[in-house]
Order: C-alpha cells, then sequence, then structure tokens
C-alpha cells in the first residue's frame, strides 16, 4: 500500500510540476493576466494557480 501511495504522490507531484510550467509560460507570454485568465488559457484551477502564488512559485503581479 506504501508503494502506490508513493507512486500516486510522484504522479501528482509530476502534475503539478506540468502545471506550474503552464502557468509560469502563460505569466511570461501574457502582460499581467489575472487568475481566471490564466486558468482558463491553461486548463489550471484557480486554486492550483492560488496554491502556486502562497507557495511563492510564481509572483502575483495579477
Amino acid at each position: 500500500m506504501q508503494e502506490k501511495h508513493s507512486l500516486l504522490s510522484e504522479q501528482e507531484q509530476q502534475k503539478d510540476q506540468e502545471d506550474f510550467k503552464k502557468v509560469r509560460e502563460y505569466i511570461k507570454n501574457n502582460s499581467a493576466p489575472n487568475a481566471m485568465q490564466i486558468a482558463n488559457a491553461t486548463g489550471v484551477s484557480v486554486s492550483k494557480i492560488t496554491k502556486f502564488i502562497q507557495q511563492g512559485a510564481i509572483l502575483k503581479k495579477f
């Protein structure tokens, strides 16, 4: 069971990294987008974008 949990966590981490790259790239290429615009364009949820901001992974410019 531990192995399955570990694998799931790795999959979740990989998905988070992919989502982060999408968000970062969108922000880089678009002038001052808000969270909803980023979510609509990337398919990444507003709550996950907010999580990235809270973690300091991206700076809130919108």
